[in-house]
């Protein structure tokens, strides 16, 4: 029983340890998505204003290693511009 307790273990940290990194590279490239968008449509300044605020929250986020929370800013930030829901 301790030996497979100890697999269960040893396995969740495993899949940490490459999940973690993995994450960690995905608000870089949401940011830019909604960063383009910006760019590419016409958008009320109110609705840029606010997107580009919470933007810089979610890369502060990022930079901190709070990655759920980053991607969480940048989904606040599609939805004030009216964007659908981010994708894997």
């Amino acid at each position: 029983m301790r030996k497979v307790l100890f697999a269960v273990v040893l396995a969740l940290l495993s899949l940490g340890l490459v999940v973690g990194p993995v994450w960690a590279g995905t608000c870089p490239k949401k940011i830019q998505e909604v960063k383009e968008a910006m760019a590419k449509g016409k958008y009320d300044k109110t609705k840029t204003d606010k997107a580009t605020a919470l933007l810089g929250e979610a890369q502060k986020l990022h930079e901190a290693g709070q990655h759920d929370q980053a991607l969480k800013k940048v989904q606040e930030a599609r939805d004030a511009l009216g964007l659908p829901k981010a994708t894997s």
